[in-house]
């Protein structure tokens, strides 16, 4: 469903045109004069706008400035008496996507096809504008669910809701690929040809968050220079993923709620009302049934979410997986490094298989990518690795966390020591650190600060 907006005086085209644009399932608003056109574009956004040249008040080409001014993506179709035929390069001059003449009886084919015309343009426009913001994730999604067994179980389960446009919430612990799955979801479903956006609820504050996924008008709030369109917009007709969605705040999930709900939704410092078609996918690595009891997470707004419902599996229940992914990180990393590893040494593959994995699948790719760049042979050797290290550290993490000293311990050490144990780990890189204590980045951060933590100086490269 797509918003029209069509300004035409003459009311037996009006309605023609109308009653044809609503059969193919596009939601219209008239206007009979320019003025009224005016008003509508400061009220909602439209995705198409039709607009006679001879239109009354403010003619046809102010209302096309108007709506250029208003939302700089929105084509507009130039509705032509024949005799202004000769003014019909004038108009694309001034920036209309097309002009249609108004013959007696209009050509309504051509009508439909200039809409899907301008409803793609527009589409595109929005996808280039996304895609120069945000940098594809280094994950190879596509070639890990190749050579992964339970990628593969989960998506031909899930074949007949992913052929749906049903919200799907996806569970489990971090690091176990929910990312991958949701793009995977997307690829895999009727809205394919469409945006895929994702937005992370736990990387960013209350005001950011409301930015990223309502978008915002210049001036809107301190440091707004120019107009942001949100993950809503940029993904209507597909899909927005909602990773770490268990982190919003109460006022942000009613919002979110909204848009489930009435599929409209506005931008941080405007009235105009802006109406999409978004399938949403989200993920959680929390308890969301607890977050609702304890009241930190809308019911109403679970039961949206959760009408297909996912779980990842724990890496370390899928140890057939664990080497064929180990190789396609392997090869990505060759290519981002410029390395030439062939292949890991037995001992490489026996510790890969023999190890926990408490952070996943994205502990498996950092511990890759750091052997990668270390190894300086073409067979990758354990030391390179770090593996047998990491177990150790991890075998005393659990003496450390099940065993309390006789005389007790303060709490607040305890904290600072999972911290720190985490962070090693995690090659003190705060976000993976972060995923195996189950906290999100910003928390990290809060902790870090808290206890004085702060990582080691590096020594300069020679």
């Amino acid at each position: 469903m797509s918003t029209i907006l069509i300004a035409e005086q003459d009311l037996a085209l009006r309605t023609q045109l109308a009653d044809f644009l609503r059969q193919q399932g596009h939601q219209i608003t008239e206007a009979c004069a320019g003025l009224e056109a005016i008003q509508q574009l400061e009220r909602s956004l439209f995705e198409v706008i039709l607009a006679d040249f001879r239109l009354p008040g403010p003619s046809g080409l102010e209302l096309l400035r108007t709506a250029h001014a208003t939302d700089e993506l929105s084509p507009v179709l130039m509705l032509l008496d024949p005799a202004d035929l000769h003014s019909a390069f004038e108009v694309l001059q001034l920036g209309a996507h097309a002009y249609l003449p108004k013959y007696d009886p209009i050509n309504l084919q051509e009508v439909s096809l200039r809409v899907e015309q301008a409803l793609t343009s527009r589409r595109l426009l929005q996808a280039i504008d996304y895609l120069r913001r945000v940098h594809p994730h280094l994950c190879e999604g596509e070639r890990l669910i190749g050579h992964s067994v339970h990628f593969q179980r989960l998506l031909s389960r899930l074949q007949r809701d992913i052929a749906s446009s049903a919200p799907v919430l996806i569970t489990g612990e971090p690091g176990t690929g929910k990312g991958v799955l949701a793009a995977a979801i997307h690829t895999h479903g009727p809205r394919q040809q469409q945006t895929f956006a994702t937005v992370d609820c736990a990387a960013m504050g209350e005001r950011e968050l409301e930015s990223e996924l309502f978008g915002h008008e210049r001036n809107a709030f301190s440091g707004a220079h120019t107009r942001y369109i949100g993950g809503f917009e940029h993904a209507n007709q597909g899909t927005l993923f909602l990773h770490h969605v268990g982190d919003l705040s109460p006022r942000i999930q009613s919002k979110v709620l909204r848009v489930l709900q009435a599929r409209k939704f506005e931008r941080l410092g405007s009235s105009r009302t802006i109406y999409v078609d978004v399938r949403v996918v989200a993920s959680s690595s929390r308890d969301l049934t607890e977050a609702i009891r304890a009241r930190r997470f809308r019911s109403d707004l679970y039961r949206r979410l959760n009408i297909i419902s996912v779980e990842m599996p724990a890496l370390r229940h899928c140890p057939e997986d664990i080497l064929p992914l180990a190789q396609v990180f392997r090869q990505h990393y060759n290519r981002l490094f410029g390395r030439r590893i062939k292949r890991f040494d037995t001992e490489v593959q026996r510790a890969l298989q023999a190890y926990s994995w408490p952070g996943n699948l994205r502990e498996l790719e950092s511990t890759i990518a750091h052997g990668v760049c270390r190894e300086a042979e073409e067979v990758m050797c354990l030391s390179s690795l770090g593996l047998g290290e990491r177990r150790s550290r991890a075998g005393e993490t659990e003496d450390r966390v099940v065993r309390l000293p006789p005389g007790g311990v303060s709490l607040k050490n305890i904290e600072r020591e999972a911290l720190i144990q985490a962070l090693k780990r995690s090659n003190w890189v705060q976000k993976d650190a972060a995923a195996q204590l189950d906290i999100s980045p910003r928390v990290m951060h809060y902790k870090l600060r808290t206890h004085g933590i702060t990582p080691p100086r590096r020594s300069p490269r020679r």
